[in-house]
C-alpha cells in the first residue's frame, strides 16, 4: 500500500468517531474546527481532514451550516487551508463565497 493510502486509512481511523450520519451538524463542524486547529502545522493532515470530514459535511449539510462554515473559515486559517483540499458538491454561490476566503498562501489543495 502506498504512503498516501496508509495516511488516508489512518485518518479515517482517527476521525471514525465523528460520524456525520448520527452527529449534529453544528457539533460536527465544531469538532472539525478543533481537528483543523490541532493540525494547523501539518498540511497533509489538513487535507486528510478535508477528504474524510469536510467534503461529506458540506455535501450533506451545506444548507444548514453553510453560513456558519463561512464565518468559521474567516476566523480559522487551518479551516481555510483544509477547505482548499475539498471537492464538494455544493451550490456555486456558496462555493464562490468559501473559495474567496482562501488566500494564495493557504491554498494547499491546489499547490501540492
Amino acid at each position: 500500500m502506498s504512503d498516501d493510502a496508509d495516511r488516508m486509512r489512518d485518518a479515517v481511523s482517527r476521525y471514525r468517531h465523528l460520524n456525520r450520519a448520527t452527529a449534529d451538524p453544528d457539533e460536527l463542524l465544531s469538532a472539525v474546527i478543533e481537528a483543523c486547529d490541532a493540525a494547523a502545522d501539518d498540511d497533509d493532515e489538513l487535507c486528510n481532514i478535508a477528504v474524510v470530514l469536510i467534503d461529506g459535511l458540506l455535501d450533506q449539510y451545506w444548507h444548514r451550516i453553510g453560513d456558519r462554515f463561512q464565518l468559521e473559515m474567516a476566523a480559522h486559517q487551518p479551516l481555510r487551508k483544509a477547505y482548499s483540499c475539498t471537492m464538494t458538491d455544493i451550490p456555486n454561490s456558496l462555493r464562490n463565497r468559501l473559495d474567496a476566503l482562501v488566500g494564495p498562501d493557504e491554498d494547499i489543495g491546489h499547490n501540492k
